[in-house]
């Protein structure tokens, strides 16, 4: 009895340091308890940070978390590959000189969106880098006055520049910097029935011109853009309606200084103004404006340039409101610094329309007159210069009905200032060197 109650002594003292069960073991590891619980003061205790539906153990949680924060520590690579079908792919500043770098084109299509944020720079590392945006799909450039987005080359080659033929109105360029990319022909090309707005961006350096608005594309914002160092033009519009929507605050530094015009007649006119630029615009196929309606609106300093033989023609029922003055007038000479080098200024419409303050220079090619008032033309003038020519500077139609707001100066008219078909008589009779003020 006495080695019995020894060894019962015995067993109990085991029980107390092995706790004798698996529910209320001690512990040292959260490895020695069941799964769902950590061991806390020798004690397995359920785990507040375990899944509570059980996909997923708080070890793999862990390493999927840590992996989703950990900080790049240089720039991302990234291409076609980091694109889904309808994702809106976002790329962030990531605190270096180079966030990004690109080394293909990037082909936005089929309601895919690229977002640009602040701050980012793009290092375009071969000659097909660049990005072209189709469809529904969008690239929104959203940069700041203090942290621009910047898209260069550091290998000293040029890049393919942006292609846009979407119509999806979230297009923008907004406080960018383009460095030495160098398209086909454009740095920028807008085309099909593309929209896009360009504010704040910086386009320099090219051997081409700087942006194409091709066909029916239309800016819906182009303010405040500074293009410089293209061997080209630094703007190239197809449509005379493309003008009125260049807006305000652009510059344009040591390119070919003209916004090209590839265009001839402007049919649809409706209500367009034709703001003045800090650059002329050059008329490589002159102007022929008509249509059964619309306005047409030219601010004052306003300054065309004209090609060889070609002319500017205001007919149908267009309203013409030239708005000059004689301190700020509007300009229209030819290309070259040569007498007759285009044709003129021809105002043949129906409607009442307005000349105040303009220069005429380098006319009378092909015997053109400077100006020519037309049988239909109702017009009110003022404050017109009148350059040289071997031609006639201004001749009325027999019906036109025309008003005299203030001086009109004619300089060496070789075959008389003014040829009026309004007055009887044989042709010596009909030139004369001044019209009347109407008050």
């Amino acid at each position: 009895m006495h080695m019995k109650k020894i060894g019962l002594l015995i067993l109990a003292a085991s029980c107390i340091l092995t706790s004798c069960g698996k529910k209320d073991a001690g512990c040292k590891l959260d490895s020695e308890c069941p799964d769902g619980q950590i061991c806390r003061n020798m004690k397995c205790e359920a785990d507040p940070s375990a899944k509570q539906n059980g996909d997923e153990s708080p070890k793999q949680e862990g390493a999927d978390s840590a992996k989703q924060n950990a900080k790049p520590t240089g720039p991302q690579e990234f291409g076609m590959n980091s694109f889904e079908e309808n994702k809106v792919l976002k790329l962030e500043d990531l605190g270096f000189d180079i966030d990004y770098i690109l080394s293909e084109e990037i082909r936005l299509d089929d309601n895919t969106k690229l977002e640009i944020g602040p701050g980012v720079t793009i290092d375009m590392q071969s000659s097909g880098s660049g990005f072209s945006v189709f469809g529904d799909a969008a690239l929104m450039v959203k940069g700041t006055a203090d942290k621009p987005v910047v898209f260069k080359s550091t290998n000293s080659s040029t890049w393919k520049g942006l292609w846009f033929d979407s119509k999806n109105k979230d297009n923008a360029l907004n406080y960018l910097q383009i460095q030495n990319a160098d398209g086909e022909d454009q740095v920028i090309e807008v085309g099909g029935e593309a929209r896009l707005a360009i504010d704040h961006v910086t386009l320099d350096g090219s051997s081409n011109n700087g942006i194409h608005l091709a066909g029916d594309a239309k800016f819906t914002k182009f303010t405040n853009n500074t293009i410089k160092n293209c061997k080209g033009f630094p703007l190239v519009l197809d449509s005379y309606a493309q003008m009125a929507l260049i807006g305000d605050g652009n510059t344009y530094e040591n390119n070919r200084q003209f916004i090209r015009m590839n265009a001839y007649r402007f049919d649809d006119v409706k209500e367009t103004v034709i703001k003045k630029q800090p650059i002329p615009y050059l008329l490589t196929e002159g102007i022929y404006v008509d249509g059964e309606s619309g306005t047409l609106t030219i601010e004052p300093g306003t300054e065309f340039v004209f090609e060889h033989e070609r002319e500017a023609v205001i007919t149908g029922s267009v309203q013409l409101k030239l708005g000059g003055s004689a301190e700020n007038p509007v300009i229209m000479r030819g290309l070259n610094d040569e007498s007759n080098y285009w044709r003129g200024l021809f105002i043949d419409s129906e409607r009442p329309c307005t000349i105040d303050g303009l220069t005429l220079s380098q006319t009378g090619n092909d015997e053109y007159t400077s100006l020519r008032i037309r049988d239909n033309a109702n017009i009110t003038l003022a404050n017109i210069q009148f350059n040289a020519t071997e031609h006639r500077c201004l001749e009325i139609g027999g019906e036109a009905k025309v008003t005299v707001k203030s001086g009109l100066n004619f300089v060496k008219c070789e075959k008389g200032n003014i040829f009026d078909h309004r007055i009887e008589g044989d042709e010596d009779k009909q030139i004369i060197s001044e019209l009347p003020v109407t008050e």
